[in-house]
Formats: C-alpha cells, structure tokens, sequence
C-alpha cells in the first residue's frame, strides 16, 4: 500500500489535536495545536502538534528502525471505518522504509514514506511540523528547538556529521550541531556554515 491518490475527506472529534476539524478551508486548527514535548524515552511527540493538510481519522509518526515503532500519534485508528478488524490488520502491516507518517481515513490506510509526508503536513506551519522535516535530514536531541520566523520556521540544534579538513588527518566526520530552515512548502535549508571556512561539507 502506498500514497497513490491523497486522502479526501477526515472524520474525527474535537479531541483529536492537530488533525483539521471543521471545513476544509477551516484555518481554526492552527492555533489549537498541541505544543511538542522530548524525553530521553520517547522521543520527540511531534504528531499532537500537527495540522494536517487533509482530513484523517489518526495520523501516526512511525520509525521503523526503533522498537516500537511507533513513536506518536494523534486522533483515534479506524475510528469510522466499516471494518475496523481489516483496518486495524492494515494499521499493524511492518514497513522498513524508515521514518513515515500513516493514516487512517474511513477503512483507508495509507502509508506517507520520507518527503512524500510534507504532501500530507500541507503548509508547515507548526513547530511540530518542521521538526518532523528536520528529523528526515538530521538526528533530532530532544535539545532541538523551532523558532517561527517570517518565513517559515528555524530549527536549533540539529545533530548531524561534517567532514572538515582539520577534524583528522584521515577526514573522519565529526559531529556538529547544525541550524536549518524549514520553509512552508516543506524545503529543508541547510543554515550552518562550513567548519573551516569552506573545507567542510554537511551532509
């Protein structure tokens, strides 16, 4: 199974936080959104905090690469769907395809792999949001902050590996706290600089 057509339509309930509840150009949701928390145990519980361009059932972040993989959700899996057994089934098939959103619409499961996600979140415009696009590029501490800017949101933080001219005679990558943007549409901008004047590269 996979994103072949976007979702159409959400059910859900007021207490379902994140997920759009009213109209389809109903904007009310934003503010509403659940602040994200960290902990060393958990991870970062982005899924509360998103707004999602499209109307679901339950949103799930899932990583496949930890047990379990479930890291968080929102709203309530196979709430309206005439079959909630097979929905469920559905909702329990193992993916490897690393980090992913999944959906439950109906009796509909889909499975939003990597950037295919950003299509699902719509405008970034939760700090959930733009540190789910940043842990798809670079390891996300629960030090990790967004700050809304005019365009878009800056992400503070971020852990990931540069290869630096100085960091050994051998170019091993070190690790360096990296600084990006995510923009509203979804693209990922690198902000760090270069270690050493140009001799590195982030990546």
């Amino acid at each position: 199974m996979g994103p072949t057509r976007p979702i159409q339509s959400v059910a859900g309930s007021a207490s379902d936080a994140g997920t759009r509840m009213g109209a389809p150009d109903d904007d009310a949701g934003i503010p509403d959104s659940v602040a994200p928390t960290c902990d060393a145990t958990n991870g970062w519980q982005l899924a509360p905090g998103f707004v999602l361009g499209q109307r679901v059932d339950y949103v799930e972040d899932r990583n496949d690469q930890r047990i379990p993989p479930r890291v968080s959700s929102a709203g309530t899996a196979c709430a309206t769907a005439k079959d909630p057994a097979s929905c469920q089934t559905d909702l329990a098939l193992p993916t490897s395809i690393g980090r992913l959103l999944v959906t439950t619409t109906g009796d509909d499961v889909r499975f939003w792999p990597g950037q295919v996600g950003s299509k699902l979140l719509g405008a970034i415009d939760t700090a959930a949001e733009a540190l789910w696009i940043a842990s798809l590029n670079y390891e996300l501490p629960c030090t990790a902050t967004a700050t809304r800017v005019s365009d878009g949101f800056v992400v503070d933080g971020l852990s990931g590996y540069v290869f630096s001219c100085m960091s050994s005679p051998d170019m091993k990558p070190m690790m360096q706290a990296v600084r990006a943007k995510v923009h509203p549409d979804g693209l990922f901008e690198l902000l760090t600089p270069s270690p050493m004047d140009g001799c590195g590269t982030a990546f």
